[in-house]
């Protein structure tokens, strides 16, 4: 058995998310005023990725079902979706219109192909894995 401290995380309750094989973890972390997400090893809890998240208030993230991407979403001020890859950081965003109540819940399909994104505007939008 092992015990491995972390620094910095962002929340208590959420803002941490394990690959599907248990592999990996991210974890949304909090540091000089700005959030960003750690990518760490769960062999040995090395830190192998740390990228800065392009938030304004980082809400939460959540590994797809098939491991490839991380997605993470802005406060629900700010309507930002973000797309990273756990080894390159951010490939996509979708930031559709600025001052507008932002996402609510998103939720991967099993296989992860269908991304959903419920917002505050009472419209729900489906993304094809375009990542």
């Amino acid at each position: 058995k092992s015990i491995a401290y972390i620094k910095n995380p962002k929340f208590t309750d959420k803002g941490i998310s394990f690959s599907s094989n248990g592999k990996f973890m991210a974890l949304a972390e909090r540091k000089e005023a700005k959030d960003y997400i750690g990518i760490y090893y769960c062999g040995d809890w090395k830190l192998i990725n740390y990228f800065f998240s392009d938030t304004y208030d980082l809400a939460d993230i959540k590994w797809s079902p098939d491991d490839t991407v991380i997605v993470a979403w802005d406060t629900f001020l700010e309507y930002k979706l973000l797309i990273f890859c756990p080894l390159q950081g951010l490939i996509a965003k979708y930031h559709p219109y600025e001052y507008a109540l932002g996402i609510k819940t998103v939720k991967f399909c099993n296989n992860g192909q269908y991304l959903g994104v419920g917002s505050h505007d009472e419209k729900v939008l489906f993304f094809e894995s375009m990542w």
